[in-house]
């Protein structure tokens, strides 16, 4: 079976470009896997998975007009003509547009996973694959709720992660500098200007026992090195990394500030298996992932006042708060698992292609 997997950028800090790599990584032997990508900077990352890999920057969303939608229809034709592609798997509702007009012409269908919800209505449709995979129930049931047409071409399979032999660590936290990182796209939707206005907002004498880190890139990065400059440089900007457990597994604290409705943020999961304590956002939909003060500490989004109370009281709550990082680290075990999350996938690609 020959896939075509199509999306708007792989990038180091990026939940969807993580969530591809994986699949890859884990589908069958017998399934060859093609990555269409508008690029980014993590590109690298995938060689090791030894696939074919087309960089087009003519396919990105942020650069789209009808010629460029055009000229990717018939890229998206012409590599799966020359590779066989049994079936197209689309990872934004941009591109899964692209796929199924060239799919039309094909004879193949098309696979669409929503990482999202889009509430402002644009030129194209929002969900226009075959089959449309969900990532977690609030998108299940808001497309029920809005009378979704074909309910019927909706499947729920939860991201999984592959988490080894780790454990938690609830050993009493020694007297050492705390490290709390920020991990995010820079773009609006994120909320990362509530972190740094929030982090200037805390008491002095808090940063003789944190440090803040910021890590991600996006089209905000100047915008927000501005506004930390503004605030005293209280938030310490990392560079982008190809692998984020690196800094998670020494992290103690991580900070999730979305405003947008998230499919299934990777980077909460990654942080949950690295033993941090999670301050998120009450994003839409982040009751499906997270219980409130059961596996983490929710704020209001958009209220830096409330993120900075939150980061106070985890500071000097750490130890009574361990609980949290346990309870959220047995849901991941039991709901994110990677083998139901390939096996359900392949069972809906052998759907789709008949193979």
């Amino acid at each position: 079976m020959n896939i075509l997997f199509v999306t708007n950028r792989i990038d180091k800090v990026c939940g969807v470009s993580n969530h591809i790599k994986t699949l890859m990584n884990n589908l069958s032997s017998e399934i060859n896997c093609y990555l269409l990508s508008g690029g980014g900077d993590n590109i690298s990352a995938f060689k090791s998975l030894n696939i074919e890999i087309i960089i087009d920057k003519k396919i990105r969303h942020e650069i789209r007009s009808y010629s460029n939608y055009l000229y990717s229809v018939i890229k998206v034709i012409r590599i799966c003509k020359k590779n066989k592609i049994d079936l197209i798997h689309a990872h934004t509702h941009y591109h899964t547009n692209i796929a199924k007009v060239a799919s039309r012409y094909l004879g193949i269908k098309v696979i669409q996973s929503n990482h999202g919800l889009l509430k402002e209505q644009g030129k194209l449709n929002h969900f226009s694959g075959d089959k449309i995979i969900v990532l977690n129930e609030y998108l299940l049931k808001y497309l029920k709720e809005n009378n979704f047409p074909r309910i019927q071409d909706v499947v729920l399979i939860r991201n999984g992660f592959d988490i080894g032999n780790k454990n938690i660590n609830v050993e009493k936290i020694e007297n050492k500098k705390l490290k709390i990182l920020c991990a995010s796209r820079y773009e609006e939707e994120k909320g990362i200007t509530d972190y740094i206005i929030s982090v200037s907002k805390i008491k002095k004498e808090y940063f003789e026992r944190c440090k803040f880190y910021l890590i991600g890139s996006g089209s905000l990065e100047t915008e927000l090195k501005k506004l930390n400059n503004k605030y005293g440089n209280k938030v310490i900007f990392l560079p982008p990394v190809e692998n984020l457990n690196q800094l998670l597994i020494s992290n103690d604290i991580f900070v999730f500030c979305s405003r947008a409705a998230e499919g299934l943020p990777t980077v909460l999961i990654e942080a949950g298996i690295n033993n941090n304590l999670i301050i998120t956002s009450d994003f839409e939909g982040y009751e499906s992932i997270i219980r409130k003060d059961v596996d983490a500490l929710v704020f209001k989004k958009n209220v830096s006042d409330d993120l900075k109370d939150k980061i106070e009281y985890a500071v000097n709550n750490l130890d009574k708060l361990q609980e949290l990082k346990v309870s959220f680290f047995e849901k991941i075990k039991e709901q994110y698992n990677l083998k139901q999350m390939i096996s359900k996938t392949i069972a809906l690609y052998e759907e789709c292609t008949g193979k």
